[in-house]
């Protein structure tokens, strides 16, 4: 039996774990293949990819996951843009969507110590606890003290993780309180805060049995003053709790005993950090989960039903050059970019089944992030 994930927002995934070796991020790769229709040499088809126009430069600057939900008998969709707001749009028939507005309520605090005055990402999918009142979590970003602008060469803004509330369907909504930070040992203090060690972000919510849970990337302590890498982790709260700060519990080794507010937290095994958006797939009766890596996007699939073990399952799309997103602009020529892969179901929702979307941003080279960034959708289709 499937477990029962309810909720609105999809930034779902799909994969089929097969005999056959897939080779994970970074590893040898098939020819470059990112506008043209294909099949992966596991069967996958993918689609040629479509433009989706509303959320592309010149007319709009997207910068987050397209996710999407369902509110007053229409389909919707967030995303980040100008001003590092949240904005929604309406979907319309095919790639092309209405004009994004801006979210009530999801806009960055304007004061020097607000966790949010760099920007507000509204991202993962929704918990609906009433068909009125729904719970969601979002990713927050943080200037360093003494930095006047959001971009400093040198430094680095922090992420935290915010409950936010809605009580008419996602249209307008309340922020609450932060329900997880970096472990304590790694968040640094002063003007240069690093990379990595001072960021627990990108969440993703899952709804399983009696708990929600929360995926999200985070460094995790390999001695008492160096870290690892970047990982994939994840807390938990009751549902009954409805996920307020203070229920959260992050999973560490092998249990879910650390604090949501500065605990410490395990590596989600074989689940890339950079990985968007989690969902359960009927065809494949597992979990999948979907990465823009640096060479192209990846589909993973969990363990069966175990959405603590990760592998690939097949690359979907193969890019032109080493897309690292976060290039520096202005100044020298910016290569090739891409990133923020998501995917929703054929006809919306927080499942997949054998056809579904594959969103994701991209940019040509030689232009900015803010002003070139287009988002992108390929249908794939699972074999069988």
């Amino acid at each position: 039996m499937s477990p029962r994930i309810p909720g609105l927002l999809a930034l779902a995934t799909v994969g089929a774990l097969l005999s056959a070796v897939v080779p994970g991020p970074s590893a040898a790769a098939p020819a470059y293949n990112t506008y043209t229709a294909h099949t992966t040499p596991q069967g996958y088809h993918v689609s040629r990819p479509t433009k989706i126009t509303a959320l592309s430069a010149p007319d709009f600057h997207p910068d987050a996951l397209y996710s999407d939900f369902h509110s007053h008998h229409a389909w919707y969709g967030y995303i980040n843009g100008p001003g590092r707001k949240g904005y929604y749009f309406k979907e319309g028939s095919g790639a092309q969507v209405s004009a994004p507005k801006p979210i009530p309520g999801l806009a960055p605090s304007t004061g020097a110590s607000a966790p949010d005055n760099c920007g507000v990402w509204p991202v993962g999918r929704f918990y609906e606890k009433s068909p009125t009142k729904w719970i969601g979590f979002f990713h927050e970003e943080q200037r360093a003290p003494g930095d006047k602008t959001c971009i400093t060469a040198g430094h680095h803004t922090r992420w935290t993780i915010r409950r936010m509330v809605s009580t008419d369907q996602g249209m307008h909504w309340r922020k609450d309180k932060i329900v997880i930070t970096q472990d304590t040992a790694l968040t640094g203090s002063g003007t240069n805060w690093k990379f990595a060690t001072d960021d627990a972000g990108s969440p993703r919510l899952v709804i399983r049995g009696a708990y929600m849970y929360l995926f999200y990337r985070a460094a995790n302590r390999q001695s008492a003053t160096t870290s690892q890498p970047q990982q994939a982790s994840v807390a938990r709260a009751t549902l009954r709790s409805l996920g307020v700060r203070g229920a959260w519990k992050k999973y560490y080794n092998g249990g879910w005993r650390q604090r949501g507010i500065g605990g410490r937290q395990s590596a989600v095994a074989k689940m890339p950090d950079k990985g968007r958006g989690i969902s359960w797939n009927s065809v494949l009766r597992r979990y999948i989960d979907v990465v823009a890596a640096k060479d192209g996007i990846y589909l993973y699939g969990s363990a069966g039903d175990n959405f603590l073990k990760w592998s690939p399952i097949t690359k979907l799309v193969s890019y032109p050059a080493n897309a690292g997103w976060h290039a520096s602009c202005p100044g020298k020529d910016v290569p090739w970019a891409a990133g923020y892969a998501a995917i929703r179901g054929a006809g919306g929702g927080p499942t997949s089944g054998r056809r579904f979307w594959v969103y994701d941003m991209e940019k040509p080279a030689g232009k900015c992030i803010g002003v070139a960034a287009q988002e992108r959708r390929r249908l794939i289709t699972i074999p069988g």
